[in-house]
């Protein structure tokens, strides 16, 4: 499951919505010859679309970040409820070279055991450094398996 403490949200929505919000009370309450009056450009009605412009993007980013990790833990919570367990022998392990975060993506060769039976099937995944020492050719891994898709599964590292 992916832990996302709540003050990383803060981190986005604290500056942007602080600088919106600056923004407007700015355009409101200035005065002063930034404000005159020019035929070509209205810089109060500026200032007042870009502090709404981050005040919405700090709510649009707050709002991704839930949805994104949500979709992944309940993708994740729905497996380890709803799916089949099985036990996943590794045959290959090899590194994509892409790295997410520092943690490297690893591509492996699957020997799954299920009730419905033994297939082989590769699976990409980024995998914590903690768990590296778990994964090598032959070790066994718990495997949680979607009965509607046999490809989708979740290994248990730990």
């Amino acid at each position: 499951m992916w832990k996302v403490n709540k003050w990383i949200y803060l981190i986005f929505l604290i500056p942007f919505l602080a600088v919106g919000i600056g923004m407007i009370i700015y355009a409101y309450t200035g005065q002063g010859d930034l404000f005159v009056s020019s035929p070509f450009f209205d810089v109060r009605g500026f200032f007042y679309m870009m502090g709404a412009f981050f005040i919405i993007l700090s709510i649009v980013i707050v709002v991704a970040l839930m949805l994104f990790y949500g979709r992944i833990n309940a993708r994740e919570a729905n497996l380890m409820s709803n799916g089949l367990q099985g036990q996943a022998k590794i045959l290959q392990v090899q590194q994509t070279g892409m790295y997410v975060n520092e943690l490297p993506q690893v591509k492996f060769l699957l020997e799954i055991t299920s009730p419905d039976g033994v297939y082989q099937m590769e699976h990409k995944a980024i995998v914590n450094m903690l768990n590296l020492a778990s994964i090598h050719v032959g070790a066994i891994l718990p495997v949680y398996i979607d009965p509607n898709n046999k490809k989708n599964i979740l290994l248990s590292y730990g």
